[in-house]
């Protein structure tokens, strides 16, 4: 993380630290009488809407806030985010909510909204990855994207 910040730093204005909750993991229990946290689910699972809201919260923390000349600011810097989302998730399997106060539940689509974009993709991809051309096609674009991407980087 401390390669990133400091090569990074000057070509970016904030960075972004987001949680995620999922409502499917707050479980009450009678034994101990409050929620607990159990597993999240799986990415069929919440695709089928065995978890039909999750909670996010996002914090745009501004560069000039972001320390990045030496290693041990950015390890601090950076172990005060996890306590902070330590606190959130704390707070979020107490309350059901990161913050008293700031909630907004944004419905998450259902599987039958997501499948036909998903066979559509997949059609798309497969058909191209069973011709000769495609395949090369697909891996001549992925190499080179990565070199270009990397050649970016270094030099921009």
């Amino acid at each position: 993380m401390f390669l990133a910040l400091n090569h990074l730093h000057s070509h970016f204005n904030s960075v972004y630290d987001v949680t995620i909750a999922y409502e499917a993991t707050r479980q009450w229990s009678d034994s101990t009488e409050r929620y607990t946290r159990v597993k999240a689910p799986g990415m069929i699972d919440f695709a089928l809407g065995y978890s039909p809201k999750i909670h996010v919260n996002i914090r745009k923390i501004n560069m000039s806030d972001v320390p990045y000349e030496s290693e041990e600011e950015v390890g601090r810097w950076l172990h005060s985010c996890f306590e902070r989302k330590d606190k959130l998730m704390e707070n979020f399997l107490a309350t059901g909510q990161f913050e008293e106060g700031k909630a907004e539940l944004v419905p998450v689509s259902k599987w039958s909204q997501t499948l036909p974009h998903t066979l559509f993709n997949t059609c798309v991809t497969l058909t191209c990855l069973a011709f000769p051309f495609g395949r090369y096609a697909y891996l001549s674009s992925t190499f080179i994207g990565s070199l270009l991407g990397i050649l970016w980087m270094k030099y921009h």
